[in-house]
């Protein structure tokens, strides 16, 4: 009889578009794989979590330093012209 310990775990994290969706789709049609109903967790999508274990007021200056960042590339991109290089000035 076997055991219903798993014995192999395989965890998967990627980013957006990387093919994580068309490497899950081609492990699925292996007879041993077993996947969990939900696929994605989304567990890095939220800032709060990264920083639960600081104070209020080292988060709210950490949450004020990431939207201030936010805000200047928001800025950046919204001011460039769509015509030449814009992109790489952007990036740059």
């Amino acid at each position: 009889m076997r055991d219903s310990v798993i014995s192999d775990f395989f965890l998967c994290v990627g980013a957006q578009k990387a093919g994580t969706t068309w490497l899950a789709r081609m492990l699925a049609n292996h007879p041993e794989i077993f996947f969990t109903p939900v696929k994605e967790i989304h567990y890095f999508d939220h800032l709060a979590g990264i920083t639960q274990h600081l104070s209020k007021r080292k988060r709210r200056s950490r949450r004020r330093k990431h939207y201030q960042r936010l805000l200047t590339q928001w800025h950046r991109f919204a001011t460039l012209s769509a015509q030449g290089a814009w992109y790489a000035r952007y990036m740059g």
